[in-house]
């Protein structure tokens, strides 16, 4: 009975000590995994592992187990002292943010990438093709080279109104269709100067000498007879009626706080609504300069549609919205383009070049012809590609050509401001008052 109690004894006490040295084993190990870049790491001293040993020691022997005082307190000292103890910056979680203010009034350098164009790079830093030939001497725009850096000139930041501090006044119906452009302007507050902060000289192009142009298109125009309060389009689905600016003749709109704009609603009524003969489904650059397409009901023998349609609706005003089917002919869809902007100023008629949302091209090769075209002319160039951007999906609808929001003609709410046809139809009302503005006497 006396050997199974020694036994016994033995056992635990064997535990005992095999569990303190798996402890001091541990504890040496974690030091040394959190010191590593301490060249000597501390280590218990032998004195400590030696009490460790007697006093396992003392339950081994055959008498009774005293009762122990301790006389001396082991401590454990480090034998080496580290020369150098690293310190680790603390880096600050910072995400960085680029100020595109200060980017657009910053001269930047643009180093030219293999098959960009002038149009291409003026489009992605929002200047005009002109202010870059300017501002780096250049004789051809057509000759930039890969490699080649441009200065990017400074632009001079279109002042914001507050519109906060701005009341809302709500014309968007026909009860004010009759009142004075003198009594609007009085009771209408400071119009806004951007679309969803783009703005306006941004997505509406025309400088002093495209103002100075459209004016003498405009005098020629008047020579021949041109309607001054009469405009009309050219283009497919996307300008077709109900869904381009038709309610603004119907009274079926709330302009909130753009209500300056019934002014020209005002002005151009009638024209909104109308059913223009150069406008139709599926159309290309190229179909509407065919006389195949022009209706022989209401065309003349010979007549293209644009030709058919001058006749008809006298127009001073031309709403260029053409390309979306031009995919894959650049070349063609250019001379054709061409073709619509001199017949237009031959017939006193202003083109207004307007680019597009799809990307059915793939490399939206068509909207830089568009607006090369529009800087080589000096015509008003209406980009609502740029305005695209701030839409979900770019304002198109599931099939990524057609434009959303069909109806929305109240900019009172978001949605006037978050579809493609809500831009779209306000956006063109604005580059029409703009235009109006310079060519129609006060």
């Amino acid at each position: 009975m006396q050997l199974d109690s020694r036994l016994v004894r033995i056992l635990v006490i064997t535990a005992i000590v095999l569990g303190s040295i798996a402890s001091i084993l541990t504890s040496i190990f974690v030091v040394s995994q959190l010191n590593d870049d301490i060249e000597n790491t501390p280590q218990p001293t032998s004195q400590a592992l030696g009490m460790v040993i007697e006093a396992t020691l003392v339950f081994f022997t055959d008498t009774p187990t005293p009762s122990i005082t301790p006389t001396e307190t082991a401590t454990l000292t480090e034998t080496s002292t580290p020369t150098e103890t690293a310190t680790p910056t603390l880096l600050p979680n910072v995400t960085p943010t680029i100020d595109l203010t200060q980017v657009l009034l910053s001269n930047d350098v643009h180093i030219v990438s293999n098959g960009e164009s002038l149009a291409v790079i003026a489009s992605y830093y929002r200047r005009s093709v002109r202010e870059l030939i300017e501002a780096n001497n250049l004789a051809n725009s057509n000759l930039i080279y890969t490699g080649q850096q441009l200065l990017i000139p400074k632009r001079t930041p279109t002042p914001r109104p507050t519109a906060i501090l701005q009341p809302v006044v709500d014309f968007g119906s026909t009860v004010v269709a009759d009142m004075p452009d003198d009594l609007l302007s009085a009771i209408i507050p400071p119009p806004p100067s951007n679309v969803n902060d783009i703005a306006y000289s941004d997505f509406l192009w025309m400088p002093e000498q495209v103002v100075a142009n459209i004016q003498t298109i405009h005098a020629k125009g008047l020579e021949l007879g041109r309607n001054p309060q009469a405009f009309t389009r050219t283009g497919d689905s996307t300008i077709e009626p109900p869904v381009f600016m038709t309610w603004f003749d119907t009274g079926q709109y709330k302009l909130g706080r753009y209500s300056y704009l019934q002014r020209s609603i005002n002005y151009y009524a009638g024209s909104f609504n109308h059913n223009s003969i150069a406008v139709r489904r599926g159309l290309h650059t190229w179909s509407v300069l065919d006389p195949m397409w022009a209706p022989p009901n209401v065309c003349t023998g010979g007549e293209n549609m644009l030709e058919c349609e001058f006749r008809r609706q006298n127009p001073s005003i031309l709403i260029v919205r053409l390309g979306s089917n031009d995919r894959g002919r650049p070349q063609q869809t250019k001379n054709s383009l061409r073709e619509v902007i001199e017949l237009s100023i031959e017939n006193g008629v202003i083109p207004v070049m307007g680019t597009k949302a799809d990307r059915f091209d793939i490399d939206n090769h068509v909207n830089e012809i568009i607006r090369e075209l529009a800087y080589e002319y000096d015509l008003p160039l209406w980009d609502f590609d740029l305005l695209a951007e701030t839409l979900p999906n770019r304002g198109l609808t599931v099939d990524s050509i057609h434009l959303s929001g069909i109806n929305a003609y109240d900019w009172t709410i978001s949605r006037g401001f978050t579809t493609g046809y809500g831009v779209h139809n306000l956006t063109a009302l604005i580059a029409l008052d703009e235009i109006r503005q310079v060519i129609v006497p006060s």
